[in-house]
């Protein structure tokens, strides 16, 4: 199963990502900066497991990571990740799978190597500001799983999702709907997850199409 590492922005900035004006790959890392101003990176862990990292200042902060058991940590050897230029996008490829970074505006899709089996889609830009908003596509193969304890159901298609755990005299967190040890992941039977690294609140909204909300 394919996952994708989290989304990180910064409360004093609002907006969402632009269309990209300068794409450039360091050590371990591809750097996107667009016409909004924010800097993203993409950062593999594995051939199947990257990071979409998003500065709207261009300073990149790890508030997760900060704590004492820090959410995602890599000690790995760089990635022999092949880049090319398509056009309208840009492809970033690993032995298993195919990431467009389509230019105008910024937004991402994943492919199976085949270049056109379609895992996900966003459906727009990344928005970001006091919260962090990723909007995906909805596939007809997409069965979602995952949020830690949702307690009542186990499949998310149609549901909107509390990723937060609430104490008080209006919700019974024990009992039907209740969500006493939620988790910031789901995963999609179409070949894909998602894990925000993020200790915050949020609300995953499983409906005609996917979108995921985080405070930040």
């Amino acid at each position: 199963m394919l996952a994708i590492a989290a989304l990180l922005s910064n409360s004093l900035f609002s907006g969402q990502l632009g269309n990209i004006t300068r794409f450039s790959e360091k050590n371990n890392y591809f750097e996107i900066e667009t016409s909004d101003g924010a800097t993203t990176r993409i950062i593999y862990y594995k051939t199947d497991i990257f990071r979409i990292w998003v500065a709207p200042d261009g300073k990149f902060t790890d508030p997760a990571g900060d704590e004492e058991t820090p959410i995602v940590v890599y000690n790995g050897e760089p990635l022999q990740i092949t880049q090319s230029d398509q056009y309208d996008y840009y492809k970033l490829e690993t032995s298993l799978y195919i990431l467009r970074i389509y230019k105008t505006p910024c937004s991402f899709a994943l492919y199976k190597k085949d270049n056109v089996s379609l895992l996900f889609e966003e459906s727009e830009p990344i928005k970001y500001g006091k919260q962090t908003i990723q909007s995906i596509k909805r596939n007809k193969k997409d069965y979602f799983y995952g949020c830690g304890m949702q307690n009542g159901h186990f499949c998310h298609n149609d549901r909107i999702i509390q990723i937060e755990n609430n104490y008080d005299d209006k919700q019974d967190i024990w009992n039907e709907h209740g969500t006493p040890n939620a988790t910031s992941f789901y995963m999609s039977l179409n070949g894909y997850g998602v894990f925000r690294n993020s200790y915050e609140g949020g609300t995953y909204e499983f409906l005609s199409n996917i979108k995921t909300t985080h405070k930040e």
